[in-house]
C-alpha cells in the first residue's frame, strides 16, 4: 500500500507532478473532509482568475473548440499558464468516456498548459465544485 500523500502548504503551479498527484488523491477520496475544507480555503483562487466551462453533447466539437481557444491563448498571452480540467462523463452502455478525442488537441504540447482528464466512472456521482 502506498504512503498517504501529504498536501503541500500552498499550491505550486510549476510543480505539475504534485498537482497531478493532488487531483488523483482527491479523486480517490484520500483526504478527510476537514483536510479538504482546509485545502479549499488555503488554495482558493483569487477572483482575478477566470474559469470557463465548455459543455455539449458527444460530437458537438468541445475538444476542437477547446484546442482552438488554447491555441489562441498561448499565441496572444504567452506569459500566462492555463490548466484544463476535463470531466469526462462515462457512457452508460459502454463505460467509456465521451471526450476520448481530446488526443487530437495538439496545443496541449505547449509548456504553459496543463491538462487533466477526470472520468466520472459512476453515473450517479458528479465531481464537486
Amino acid at each position: 500500500m502506498r504512503a498517504p500523500l501529504e498536501a503541500p502548504a500552498e499550491p505550486r503551479p510549476q510543480d505539475v507532478a504534485t498537482l497531478a498527484a493532488m487531483i488523483s488523491a482527491i479523486e480517490q477520496q484520500t483526504f478527510e473532509e476537514d483536510t479538504l475544507a482546509h485545502l479549499r480555503k488555503t488554495w482558493s483562487l483569487s477572483a482575478a482568475v477566470p474559469v470557463i466551462g465548455i459543455t455539449g453533447t458527444g460530437g458537438a466539437g468541445k475538444s476542437s473548440v477547446t484546442d482552438e481557444l488554447l491555441n489562441r491563448f498561448t499565441q496572444y498571452f504567452p506569459e500566462h499558464k492555463v490548466a484544463v480540467v476535463a470531466v469526462d462523463p462515462t457512457r452508460r452502455r459502454t463505460g467509456g468516456a465521451l471526450l476520448g478525442d481530446r488526443i487530437r488537441m495538439n496545443t496541449l504540447r505547449h509548456p504553459n498548459l496543463f491538462m487533466r482528464s477526470i472520468a466520472t466512472r459512476r453515473q450517479h456521482l458528479a465531481p464537486s465544485a
